[in-house]
């Protein structure tokens, strides 16, 4: 009888171990327990975050002086000295990581993060389009995917450097709402960089002031109110975009824009 029970026990056990090991076997496959790829951000004697041009590899390739990182185009660069800084980025990257899943076969990077960490250098090229993060490190080379939502604080800080961001740079009203009241007008235009077709500006007379206008995708514009005070010119109101209207060209990047009328937005 004893014989029987302890039979029984050692099924029941060994059933048991077959499932959890099972169980923590598709926790890896599907992206749990996997080492953080970015380890030591705080500690790092190097940690920054690039603006990358993919789409200007062609160009970059035939000006030998132009800067690159890897293979890719840079458009500008902001080092995150703070901690806490780093340790955000780190976060918000490591949990958007996975080992493997669906993505686009494509690569087009327009952020990238190189880190040094006890005289080892790693750079992260990130493709938020395709969902894929390249991580290359000791002429070493290895893809993982990555879903895109630490893509708006990437563009956040790059935004908040006056680094301009890379064309196509996700949803125009996201790249929009990074534009705040207060922020300079290097600012606005590196966040305007990466979504905006055409631009120009309308002088408001002798009011000191000025609308800065955008050119959006699908027949729309954004304008945003800007002003100087003694630290320079500064953005005054938050855009709203609306249909885009007629621009009539002047002198630089003086333009007039006429309004149009109900009967052609419905057209």
């Amino acid at each position: 009888m004893s014989s029987r029970i302890s039979n029984r026990s050692a099924t029941l056990f060994l059933g048991f171990s077959v499932a959890v090991v099972l169980t923590l076997i598709g926790i890896y496959l599907t992206g749990g327990f996997t080492r953080s790829p970015i380890r030591d951000a705080e500690n790092a004697t190097e940690f920054v975050l690039y603006s990358l041009d993919p789409l200007a590899v062609a160009e970059t390739d035939q000006s030998p002086t132009a800067e690159k990182l890897g293979t890719w185009p840079v458009l500008g660069r902001v080092a995150i000295l703070e901690a806490e800084d780093r340790a955000q980025i780190a976060a918000e990257l490591n949990a958007a990581m996975r080992d493997n899943g669906p993505h686009p076969a494509c690569f087009l990077p327009r952020h990238a993060i190189r880190m040094v960490v006890g005289g080892r250098t790693t750079e992260y090229f990130i493709c938020f389009e395709c969902f894929q993060v390249e991580i290359r490190s000791d002429a070493k080379s290895n893809m993982k995917v990555i879903n895109p939502l630490p893509q708006t604080t990437l563009n956040r800080y790059l935004v908040e450097a006056g680094v301009p961001l890379g064309a196509g740079m996700g949803e125009v009203d996201s790249v929009v709402a990074l534009v705040r009241v207060g922020m300079t007008e290097s600012q606005l235009k590196a966040a305007m960089h990466g979504v905006a077709i055409d631009s120009g500006t309308a002088y408001l007379g002798g009011s000191g002031s000025r609308l800065r206008y955008f050119e959006l995708p699908d027949s729309r514009q954004v304008s945003f109110l800007v002003g100087s005070d003694e630290d320079g010119w500064k953005v005054l109101s938050p855009g709203n975009i609306e249909p885009k209207q007629t621009w009539i060209r002047h002198d630089g990047d003086s333009i007039t824009v006429e309004s149009i009328s109900p009967e052609e937005v419905r057209d």
